[in-house]
């Protein structure tokens, strides 16, 4: 069982578009994953039980286009989002929750080339760990794409 409200103010059109949207969860029964303190085979044994837990956090993001025709567009993007969960009750951190991530990316499209893309993602430091977890370094993954769209046998594909 959970309570919570979701509020994101969108904008669709024009040079800037995107949406920012914040979130907050209340949990009477999350189920969490949590050590039980004994071992079996020399491994931690870990035990599914129902907590109260808050999750609260935002997403977004931001595009701008640089370039916007029938045949043609070129955008830039900008998209951060976190996530932060605690039991409502000891405060402790609850396990396997992301940190915060930014994803930056520049997105070409012609009809005749095709669709180019290259990011750029900054995932930071967790730190905000729960008992008996580790804490993760950040890291900086670098994606490039590219699809074609084409029609065969009647069919829109895409490459």
């Amino acid at each position: 069982r959970s309570l919570g409200t979701d509020l994101t103010v969108r904008k669709n059109t024009g040079q800037f578009r995107g949406f920012v949207g914040g979130f907050f969860n209340h949990f009477w029964n999350y189920i969490n994953l949590s050590p039980s303190g004994t071992e079996q085979d020399d491994l931690p044994v870990y035990i599914f039980d129902g907590i109260e837990a808050d999750f609260i956090g935002f997403e977004s993001q931001v595009q701008y286009f640089a370039l916007d025709t029938i045949k043609e567009e070129w955008s830039f993007d900008v998209q951060p989002d976190y996530v932060w969960a605690r039991s409502s009750t000891t405060g402790d951190y609850l396990p396997r929750i992301p940190p915060l991530r930014i994803l930056m990316g520049s997105t070409y499209s012609n009809r005749d080339i095709g669709r180019l893309r290259l990011e750029v993602q900054q995932v930071f430091d967790q730190e905000m760990v729960a008992d008996n977890e580790t804490t993760t370094p950040g890291y900086t993954m670098v994606n490039a794409y590219y699809s074609r769209e084409f029609s065969l046998g009647g069919q829109n594909w895409e490459f």
